[in-house]
């Protein structure tokens, strides 16, 4: 049979002159090994990292238990204290059992100090190998203030640091005319008024040797009283005014004015460039 297909003659069971015999390609894999699929490869890989990262991880705890042991806090020191004491500042610091140089937050630590009344600012600082160290600013009293028959000590800021008994006379200067529940509160209005009667306070006492009475009613017309003197302050520049005062004092030494035991005396600060004086009786 002969078949006619693109102007070659075939016959059947003879081959083609022109095509070529496929010819098997050698194989690239290696003879005697089992191929590795490439997902397992993948798996194989995966659980390398993670024993990896597991033997880091074992390290890293053994290296963090020996540094726990080597830095666990032993001994705290406080210095600067002297209205509070080293047992008060250490209780308030709350550390658990076991605690580390490297497990307690400093900052964290000197906030809870300065959460107390007495404490202005706290330094916490870590001493190797064993050692927590505490360094405190403590706030000093300026004033007393007179809240019907509760007397609270401040400082210069205006911020209460305690009560006083009813018996108790200390030399500090008086503040009246002032909310105490405010103040305890903290609240800004009542600190700054509490603040500018302190300030007023440190004028006399340059000037004077008695204990100073500040009226604070009206923050725009405070009333001081010391030796006899009456001191009346305008609402703003009071240092200027006070200047003016001590300098005509100084003048006028020898009159009696302003001296205690020799004559009473209204001083009137509140017009600007002028000290107005009267004699009281």
């Amino acid at each position: 049979m002969r078949v006619t297909r693109q102007g070659w003659l075939l016959q059947r069971g003879t081959p083609r002159a022109n095509v070529r015999r496929r010819t098997p390609r050698p194989s690239s894999r290696p003879r005697g090994r089992t191929p590795i699929r490439p997902g397992r490869a993948k798996i194989v890989r995966i659980l390398f990292v993670l024993l990896g990262v597991g033997m880091l991880a074992l390290l890293a705890w053994e290296v963090k238990t020996h540094l726990d042991q080597w830095l666990v806090i032993r001994e705290i020191t406080v210095d600067g204290n002297q209205q509070t004491t080293k047992q008060e500042l250490v209780e308030r610091l709350s550390l658990k059992p076991g605690a580390t140089l490297l497990t307690v937050s400093t900052s964290f630590l000197a906030s809870r100090l300065e959460a107390h009344p007495w404490i202005k600012q706290a330094v916490v600082e870590r001493k190797p190998l064993h050692t927590l160290a505490i360094i405190v600013t403590e706030r000093r009293v300026a004033a007393v203030v007179w809240t019907g028959t509760k007397r609270w000590l401040v400082d210069d800021e205006g911020v209460v640091l305690g009560s006083l008994s009813e018996d108790a006379l200390p030399t500090f200067p008086v503040l009246t005319g002032l909310d105490g529940q405010r103040l305890l509160r903290g609240e800004v209005e009542a600190q700054r008024v509490a603040r500018l009667g302190t300030r007023l306070a440190g004028l006399l006492a340059g000037e004077f040797s008695g204990r100073p009475h500040l009226q604070l009613e009206d923050p725009d017309h405070v009333v001081a009283t010391v030796e006899g003197v009456r001191v009346e302050f305008g609402p703003t520049a009071q240092e200027e005014q006070w200047g003016r005062f001590t300098q005509l004092r100084q003048a006028m030494r020898g009159t009696g004015v302003g001296t205690a035991g020799r004559s009473s005396t209204d001083v009137d600060l509140r017009y600007p460039g002028k000290v107005i004086l009267r004699e009281r009786g």
